[in-house]
């Protein structure tokens, strides 16, 4: 997975990730019966849990669109998605098997079945999930190569000490 591609991952991954954020804190002040309930993992309020999971959200796609460090943007994606896939494994445990609250009332504001909506923040759950974790293996496996191959070079990966570093001709 060359570096464009990581790019263009946690791009696409942070579009995502900001639109799904938009839409949770903007249903979080709706006014759905839904809202008032109580999160089956939390035990706060869906709006309440709506509003933190969309804030949190978007911080992680500004920092996608923001941030310096390659690693650490996937190092947050692959945090992120593990803690959505946890909590859907989580109420799956309980056995709850309803859609999603992800997006609280939004999708009945822009016309899309619930349905639809899980199924669609499932693909992005896949695709976030699945794109980062191989992400931080490349990166990874590609500076440990990196590292490895640097330190042969230098004559220090098995111990010894090559003629450029001694600095006087012979092995030491």
């Amino acid at each position: 997975m060359p570096l464009k591609l990581i790019r263009i991952f946690v791009y696409s991954a942070g579009v995502m990730l900001l639109l799904t954020a938009v839409a949770k804190i903007v249903s979080s002040g709706g006014n759905a019966g839904a809202l008032n309930v109580n999160d089956r993992v939390f035990g706060l309020p869906n709006s309440y849990l709506l509003l933190l999971a969309g804030l949190v959200e978007g911080a992680a796609a500004i920092f996608c669109f923001i941030g310096k460090s390659r690693r650490m943007q996937v190092a947050i994606l692959a945090w992120l998605a593990s803690v959505f896939l946890l909590y859907r494994l989580n109420l799956w445990a309980q056995g709850y098997r309803g859609l999603c609250p992800c997006l609280g009332n939004m999708t009945s504001a822009i016309h899309l079945p619930s349905r639809a909506a899980d199924w669609w923040l499932r693909v992005v759950l896949g695709y976030i999930l699945i794109g980062s974790y191989s992400a931080l293996l490349w990166l990874r496996y590609s500076q440990k190569n990196f590292t490895e191959t640097a330190l042969i070079d230098r004559g220090v990966a098995d111990g010894g000490i090559s003629d450029h570093d001694s600095g006087c001709g012979q092995e030491l």
